[in-house]
């Protein structure tokens, strides 16, 4: 048996959790992380501390809401709070904004965090109800009377014309013949010459021959060289024209014609005709309306809808919206809808999210989109209320889009990300890449299967760069993969990130958020409502450095959150502080007025829901809280602590800058120490006995270590930088260092937990470990 004394480094600490097994881990994973920050330039410190903004209200004042992050920069930004009863707005400083008007759409909610969707575009909010069936309104286009236009072309010498309606089972005849243009006498060549002027003919035709006379209640209005007959009593009629010169002169028009051509140029205002194109189908049919005279002074036939059908959607059913105004309010109200001008049922139905619930509304290449059931419904480009056809004669580049995915799966469409130049849609099983050349038409457009990973879709996805991320789920735990395209092989595929940590996150994802200024993802889990899962990843090139997950535990359960540059905003709510905004600042310095000054190295004091005192928070010399919580504390930019505010107030400071916030601990557990030799992953042939480790540090003024044994007592050690150089120590002052720390351990590796620990208001961070121990090996390899 040799024994060996060996050491090894650990280069780093900022690969967070594996729950792989230790052999397989790197060494700069963890057991355990929480409250750190990864970072690839600083090494692993405690978070920053989050900063009271302002108290938004009372405790569960905004359970199970609607939270909808209104973001017009990165130094505006205005939170949408939805509740059963209530539509509020808050500005980045939490200031409740003014919110007028009401809307029926958003009533009867019982669970607005599950049942809402929202898009901002601008300075406008679309809010969908995702338990609202979409309906039309029963209004139908008005209905004429029975009516019809006989149009007499040209007259002629010797020429027949006739008319013959039938009513009921009534027929009515007219008919006028000309005379011939030989005439034996001048006074009957001008009769012969004026009986075929059309207005001559079209009179002498509102006469109608026989028994029966003219048709019962049925006017007849005279325009130029046409005749409009209308039935008064509503009863409808049958008409027919004919003539002696092969019926090109006379022309009856009633309900439908296939020559649009032909139609007459004068008539009465709203007269409507059908255009009838192939009989063997009636898409290609279109309506034309007689409309008023245009600066011309002539009427004109332009394109409408049919008679009698449904033309309007109900708004009351539709998604509402939230406007900006300029005066810092806001003002709700539903939308007025385009209605339908042209067509009918066949050639420009309403859109396929009638009779549907809606669940998201998005916005893509000046298009406002919806998903409905499979379908993607798209409005007009640049008109953002307008689902219908403004033509049925052509297709238009800007014309509405309504197509279905295609899959030989049942794919309900919950969520669209713009990403990549394309739109992403997410169904439960299926990922779909929407795209189209250029201008995005009906024509340009495809959706076709770009993975089919299942996802669960309760969590909206988000786009960070060139990734979007979406949740997955696993039983009890949660997962997330990382979806992306490699155009150099034009290959999709969404990655699991959370492959090494399988059981990290406890029941389904609520709300995702990332950024790409600072490389990290924040998800929420149903089961742990006041931590946050932080992924933080660095890529150089096409290799993924850092994929590190650790948590971040709060004072109160986290409603919201959402990335403003490097800030992160979080809702917050527990019982002692009640509904806060609170803001994390990731890259924040320190100064003169936002940090202890009074120590070798400025920092800023780590207390959470932190609240700068100022003059008026003082009534006779006593400082009144913002918030109550029997954990806060007091540090002053001297460094003083109090423990409460009764200490603080029984010391009455007069100068300098306080804090009043909650401590917050930060834990590193290492991963067991596996003894790897180069020529082997693993050495299982010996035992490891760890006699020490040493910790490297920067920026330091405390922190302690922790060692667990199986079979004894745990064995705690506390650093403190003031002790670690004399020389750079002042009294009352508080020392921040860097250096390298060693401490015992006189374990096995197998059988001992080292961690790490901070539950100071000071600061740590730490670049690397390096262990030592004593290998005694049972048998060598040959």
């Amino acid at each position: 048996m040799a024994i060996e004394l060996l050491s090894s480094s650990i280069p780093n600490l900022i690969n967070g959790v594996s729950q792989q097994p230790p052999a397989l881990r790197l060494p700069s994973q963890a057991q355990s992380q929480l409250n750190g920050l990864s970072s690839v330039v600083n090494g692993l410190s405690k978070r920053p501390n989050t900063q009271l903004i302002k108290k938004l209200g009372t405790h569960n004042e905004i359970q199970n809401c609607f939270i909808h992050t209104m973001q017009r920069d990165n130094n505006e930004f205005y939170i949408l709070v939805i509740s059963t009863t209530s539509v509020r707005v808050f500005d980045q400083y939490g200031v409740e904004r003014t919110v007028s008007g009401t809307a029926s759409y958003l009533s009867g909610l019982t669970s607005p965090a599950t049942e809402l969707s929202a898009t901002t575009v601008n300075d406008y909010t679309f809010i969908v109800n995702k338990t609202k069936t979409v309906a039309d309104l029963p209004n139908l286009t008005n209905t004429r009377n029975p009516e019809a236009l006989v149009y007499l072309k040209k007259g002629d010498y010797n020429c027949k014309y006739q008319i013959k309606i039938t009513k009921g089972t009534v027929n009515y005849l007219s008919t006028v013949t000309t005379m011939s243009s030989t005439q034996s006498s001048t006074a009957l060549t001008q009769n012969a010459e004026a009986s075929i002027r059309t207005d001559t003919i079209i009179n002498d035709l509102k006469t109608f021959n026989g028994t029966t006379g003219n048709p019962s209640n049925i006017t007849m209005t005279e325009y130029g060289n046409v005749i409009h007959f209308e039935s008064t009593d509503g009863t409808d009629f049958t008409i027919e024209t004919e003539d002696s010169v092969g019926d090109t002169a006379l022309f009856a028009f009633k309900d439908t014609t296939s020559d649009f051509k032909k139609l007459p140029p004068v008539g009465p205002t709203g007269f409507k005709i059908a255009v009838i194109g192939d009989n063997t189908k009636g898409q290609d049919d279109y309506y034309v309306e007689l409309k008023t005279p245009e600066t011309n002074g002539k009427q004109v036939w332009k394109e409408t809808i049919k008679d009698g059908v449904k033309f309007v959607l109900n708004s009351s059913t539709l998604p509402v919206r939230l406007i900006s105004n300029a005066s810092g309010t806001f003002s709700l109200g539903s939308i007025v809808w385009d209605t339908r001008k042209v067509g009918d049922d066949d050639t420009n139905p309403f859109p396929s999210f009638v009779g549907q619930k809606i669940n998201d509304i998005f916005f893509y290449k000046n298009r406002l989109g919806i998903l409905s059931g499979e379908n993607v419904i798209m409005s007009e480009n640049g008109s953002f209320y307008n689902f219908f056809v403004k033509t049925v004669l052509t297709t238009l580049d800007s014309a509405p889009i309504d197509v279905a995915v295609s899959n030989n799966q049942v794919s309900v469409l919950k969520h669209a990300v713009p990403f990549d130049s394309s739109l992403l849609l997410f169904s439960d099983l299926n990922q779909f890449r929407l795209e189209g050349d250029g201008v995005l038409t009906n024509e340009t457009l495809s959706i076709n299967v770009s993975t089919s990973f299942e996802a669960d879709l309760t969590a909206k996805p988000v786009s960070a760069g060139k990734n979007v991320y979406f949740a997955t789920s696993r039983n009890s735990f949660a997962g997330i993969r990382e979806y992306f395209v490699d155009s150099d092989i034009d290959t999709n595929d969404a990655a699991e990130i959370t492959a090494h940590v399988p059981a990290y996150i406890k029941g389904s994802v609520t709300d995702l958020a990332a950024s790409s200024n600072e490389d990290m993802l924040l998800v929420k889990g149903s089961d742990e409502p006041h931590i946050v899962y932080v992924y933080s990843y660095y890529w150089q090139g096409r290799e993924k450095l850092q994929a590190a997950w650790s948590k971040w535990s709060f004072t109160g359960n986290v409603r919201n959150f959402l990335f403003s540059g490097s800030d992160i905003y979080l809702v917050t709510d527990d019982y002692f502080g009640g509904t806060c905004l609170e803001k994390i600042s990731l890259n924040q310095q320190p100064t003169t007025t936002n940090s202890v000054t009074n120590a070798t190295t400025a920092f800023i004091p780590l207390l959470d829901r932190s609240y700068k005192m100022s003059a008026s928070d003082f009534t006779n010399n006593a400082f009144v809280v913002p918030y109550s919580h029997p954990d806060a504390k007091i540090v002053g930019d001297n460094g003083s602590y109090y423990t409460s505010v009764s200490a603080f107030n029984s010391d009455v400071p007069t100068t300098g800058e306080y804090w009043y916030g909650i401590p917050y601990s930060f834990e590193y557990t290492f991963s067991e120490v596996i003894m790897k030799l180069a020529e082997q992953p693993v050495t299982t042939g010996g035992r490891l006995q760890l006699r020490n480790m040493s910790i490297s540090f920067n920026d330091t003024a405390t922190f302690k270590t922790s060692v667990e044994y199986e079979a004894r007592p745990a064995k705690e050690t506390t650093f403190n930088a003031s002790t670690l150089n004399s020389v750079n120590s002042s009294l009352n002052q508080i020392s921040v260092a860097s250096g390298d720390y060693r401490f015992g351990i006189l374990g096995e590796a197998s059988n001992v937990k080292v961690t790490i620990k901070n539950d100071e208001y000071t600061p740590c961070t730490f670049q690397s470990a390096e262990w030592e121990g004593i290998f005694n090996t049972r048998n060598r390899r040959i």
